[in-house]
């Protein structure tokens, strides 16, 4: 009888931990991504743009639509048309890639700036701002941006109004295949000795 009580115990235990863990996973699994868009769920977006490529782009280590470091990328507004929201809920995307900029750091949908955007009436972008009568990223923008492409790490910079993204001293991006600062191995040799003792080097 003992045995039965305790079989049983054990069947209701697994049955609670089982309904938890679905109640944890399934919502995971049951997101749905507006048109243009799909569910990667080890992504840092979670819903993935289809056509980064095809519209000549890449993607970053975060699987977010880019034209890399030195290139403008340009964006626009998701068309959430017929689609519920709530099925992405906080994945869902806040802007659509449609291409990079052209060699004059120009999007499509940029807002007409001719014959020069005025200080005190700026006609720019979200995020840029009216210098020198150009519309130029302004360095919230850039930083932002550049923790996005490149990880806590990054340092940013405007050059030719464009966000140029770099990182911090003590790391770097040159060996890394996602472009993402990482420790030297000066800084991880420093690290490694201050907390286990003199001697020790990082691998």
């Amino acid at each position: 009888m003992e045995k039965i009580k305790n079989g049983g115990w054990c069947i209701m235990t697994r049955v609670i931990t089982l309904i938890i863990l679905m109640a944890f996973i399934l919502p995971v699994f049951a997101v749905e991504c507006p048109p243009g868009f799909h569910w990667e769920r080890m992504s840092g977006v979670g819903c993935v743009q289809d056509d980064c490529a095809a519209k000549g782009g890449g993607y970053t280590y975060t699987k977010e639509c880019w034209c890399g470091d030195t290139v403008r990328a340009c964006y626009g507004a998701v068309n959430y048309s017929g689609f519920d929201a709530k099925k992405c809920s906080s994945f869902c995307p806040i802007s659509k890639f449609i291409g990079c900029a052209d060699a004059n750091g120009k999007c499509p949908n940029d807002k007409p700036t001719q014959p020069g955007c005025q200080y005190h009436n700026p006609d720019c972008a979200e995020g840029y701002q009216c210098t020198n009568n150009v519309c130029s990223p302004t360095q919230e923008y850039c930083d932002d941006y550049c923790i996005r492409m490149e990880g806590p790490h990054a340092t940013a910079t405007i050059q030719n109004n464009i966000c140029q993204c770099g990182c911090e001293e003590g790391y770097t991006n040159e060996n890394s295949d996602v472009l993402l600062c990482q420790p030297t191995k000066a800084t991880c040799d420093a690290y490694c000795k201050s907390y286990h003792g003199g001697g020790q080097e990082s691998r």
